[in-house]
């Protein structure tokens, strides 16, 4: 199984939000247990678009949720989470203190950088497509978002080779 990909696509329960949530966190749940009974594991990353859309709505619910369990206990049986969600608001503060790594894209309003306190609120309002923050142990970098191969002949013009 290595080097493979499975897809969940949940798009068939759109408007089913509590089914939703329940159906990932049972899901990830099972992941983390399974990894928990087998002791030569091969590195495994979850992958969670639009991640708002299964989290709980309330802190307290946190703790028995599947993706607060891998987030907080993954990196013991060799498995990490990837999350997107369109802004950080949609987060728990909490769910936000256990990234170990954070890429911003454009962010605008002092609420929306609460969970990463010492931003530049201006840098990070007004970058440029693609351009990025990247935050890892207290370290702030700018990057540069590289344009994939498919996109540089799609869209040369002659621009791009």
């Amino acid at each position: 199984m290595q080097h493979q990909s499975m897809v969940l696509d949940l798009s068939l329960l759109q408007g089913q939000g509590k089914l939703q949530r329940l159906l990932v966190s049972l899901i990830c749940q099972t992941i983390f247990n399974l990894r928990l009974a087998v002791h030569d594991q091969f590195s495994v990353t979850l992958v969670i678009d639009e991640a708002h859309r299964y989290l709980p709505h309330h802190d307290r619910q946190l703790a028995d949720n599947g993706i607060f369990q891998i987030l907080r206990e993954g990196r013991k049986v060799n498995l990490s989470m990837l999350m997107t969600t369109q802004s950080p608001l949609d987060l728990s503060l909490r769910l936000c203190f256990e990234f170990a790594n954070v890429l911003l894209h454009r962010l605008n309003g002092a609420d929306a950088l609460k969970q990463w306190p010492g931003l530049d609120e201006q840098q990070i309002a007004n970058q440029q497509v693609g351009m990025a923050t990247y935050l890892s142990s207290q370290q702030v970098i700018p990057v540069k978002v590289a344009l994939p191969h498919w996109w540089r002949k799609e869209h040369s013009n002659g621009l791009y080779s």
